[in-house]
């Protein structure tokens, strides 16, 4: 609901109280569908996560630029102990990070298109 009401768009403000201990009983929300609840929350109004994994794509594929120039600087000094395997490491891990930045930019798309229909 506070998802709801903050999407609304009228100004908002708080309100302070103090809340009584529970009368009778227990709880029956436990930790992990509070944890699932936040997460409903979280991407039910917000095209953040979407974001994040762009963003985690990014820095993936610029990280794999870094491996490729120490496989490469490991290979003139040392050799290479496993032929074909860093390289391919390395490739591995840019083309993993350019499917993340392009799943992301899908993501912000569709969360976008989302936005604009409800």
């Amino acid at each position: 609901m506070k998802g709801l009401f903050a999407w609304i768009g009228y100004s908002e403000t708080a309100v302070y109280y103090h809340r009584s201990p529970r009368y009778a009983g227990e709880t029956k929300w436990n930790y992990w569908r509070l944890w699932n609840f936040a997460l409903e929350g979280i991407t039910s109004f917000s095209i953040i996560p979407l974001k994040i994994s762009s963003y985690i794509g990014v820095f993936i594929a610029f990280s794999s630029f870094g491996f490729a120039i120490k496989v490469i600087y490991k290979k003139l000094l040392y050799g290479d102990r496993v032929q074909g395997y860093a390289p391919l490491m390395a490739v591995m891990l840019f083309l993993g990070g350019v499917q993340l930045i392009v799943l992301g930019m899908i993501g912000e798309y569709m969360g976008r298109m989302f936005d604009e229909t409800k």
